[in-house]
């Protein structure tokens, strides 16, 4: 068989990032790929002798055991420490758990998003012609996302999930799908007190002649850029001059979102969760923002969909949007459920919504 290099170099990328090991630890991990090219496979049991595996990771062989334990307690492996001495006939056996094993054994939480991801992962539907049966974990902004499959990243975007979902359609039952309009910009403009009917995309398209995708990109990057003033200077002079007042209000907003951070290292949402960095993650003042605008759509979002379990066969967060199937008299709960998270937390938010039939 041979060996899932990419595989590997994914959840070896992902543990590097996501968790501070000793040093021997951190070692011994990366080297355990050696041991599985040897034996059973990625991410399967490897039972040797301690010699082996001192020779093969080239540490001491004392070091062996503090490492492995280290890595079970961080959650990465699976250990039965077996005997030094060979007479005994006893191996150690290890298992590196897989990339989505690790992120459901780290998915504890006692947010909307943790809560979420757990009642998603419990929960099988029809899609296309396969039931299938998702692993739903959290990202950094508590966005809860699907993997094995990704319905949310599938080919054709909208249209096929629309496609997807209504093939496991019941009588009765209509896929509705919600969609948060100008999420992020609505909630920037918020925080900017900024009227919530000026277009500010509209604007630029006056300014320049673009194509409304080409303004969106323009006017968006301010927000997350490390510094909106210089990227809004390579601007053209005219969309300079229409939308100046907003940018450095956004640059003033910016500034003192990130003296306020730097301390602590993170940022709360317009609904009040915390978002923290991880240890040695670099900052800059668009990526607390990104964090404090993005984290707030999750946690309407993520309100919504919990609110939505007891009536909705399936629900599939996108982003800023909900995908649900409930039975056809309780179409209109997708979007109460959005608008009255947002209105309870006095969040602007306007939604649209489709509503489609079995065939």
């Amino acid at each position: 068989m041979n060996y899932p290099s990419d595989s590997a170099d994914s959840l070896e990328r992902y543990v590097h990032k996501r968790f501070p090991l000793s040093g021997i630890a951190h070692h011994l991990y990366f080297k355990l790929r050696l041991l599985e090219h040897e034996k059973r496979g990625f991410c399967k049991p490897v039972c040797t002798g301690y010699r082996h595996i001192a020779n093969t990771v080239r540490i001491d062989d004392n070091s062996i055991k503090p490492a492995l334990m280290e890595l079970q307690e961080k959650g990465l492996c699976e250990v039965s420490i077996g005997s030094r001495i060979a007479a005994d006939r006893r191996a150690t056996c290890i298992r590196r758990l897989t990339l989505d094993e690790i992120k459901l054994k780290h998915m504890q939480g006692d947010d909307d998003a943790h809560r979420l991801a757990t009642a998603l992962s419990d929960r099988a539907f029809r899609f296309g012609d396969k039931t299938i049966k998702p692993i739903w974990t959290v990202g950094q902004t508590g966005r809860v996302t699907a993997s094995k499959p990704a319905v949310q990243n599938t080919k054709g975007k909208h249209t096929a999930r629309v496609a997807g979902l209504r093939s496991g359609l019941e009588s009765g039952d209509c896929l509705v799908h919600v969609d948060i309009k100008s999420a992020e910009p609505s909630l920037i403009k918020h925080l900017l007190n900024i009227p919530s009917e000026r277009d500010l995309y509209a604007e630029y398209i006056a300014a320049t002649g673009c194509e409304r995708d080409d303004a969106k990109q323009a006017v968006n990057t301010l927000a997350y850029c490390r510094n909106a003033m210089r990227c809004f200077a390579h601007w053209p002079i005219a969309a300079q001059d229409q939308l100046r007042d907003y940018v450095e209000k956004l640059d003033v907003y910016k500034a003192g979102l990130w003296t306020e951070c730097q301390k602590t290292r993170s940022v709360t949402t317009l609904t009040g969760r915390p978002i923290k960095a991880r240890e040695g993650e670099r900052l800059h003042p668009g990526r607390i923002m990104n964090w404090r605008i993005q984290g707030t759509v999750a946690d309407v979002v993520n309100a919504a969909c919990l609110s939505l379990l007891p009536s909705a066969s399936v629900i599939i967060p996108v982003h800023d949007a909900i995908y649900a199937i409930l039975p056809s008299g309780k179409t209109e709960l997708v979007a109460m459920a959005i608008t009255g998270r947002a209105g309870e937390k006095g969040l602007p938010l306007k939604v649209t919504t489709d509503v489609y039939k079995s065939g």
